[in-house]
């Protein structure tokens, strides 16, 4: 019985991310066709990350094609038009 509850444990994603982000940025310029630099990153929940730069904004999901989390990308996931707040 012990041995299924550890397995069980295993195998139950965390809600604690280990995303690497360092590919995130290149990944975002590409997509914006935005530099690097004019990127900002926003968490918005463990595995999703918004990007918003040069009049544009998108989602990225963190996905892993194995449960151990190995073999894991960015997806974007939406992409659309950022409108900045009027002063």
């Amino acid at each position: 019985m012990r041995m299924w509850i550890v397995l069980a444990a295993l195998l139950i994603p965390s809600c604690h991310s280990n995303a690497d982000r360092s590919t995130l940025p290149r990944r975002a310029a590409k997509d914006l066709s935005c530099p690097q630099d004019n990127l900002r990153l926003i968490d918005l929940y463990p595995d999703a990350v918004g990007v918003v730069g040069c009049a544009k904004k998108a989602t990225y999901l963190y996905q892993c094609k194995t449960a151990a989390k190995r073999r894991c990308v960015w997806v974007l996931n939406s992409v659309g038009k950022h409108h900045s707040p009027r002063r």
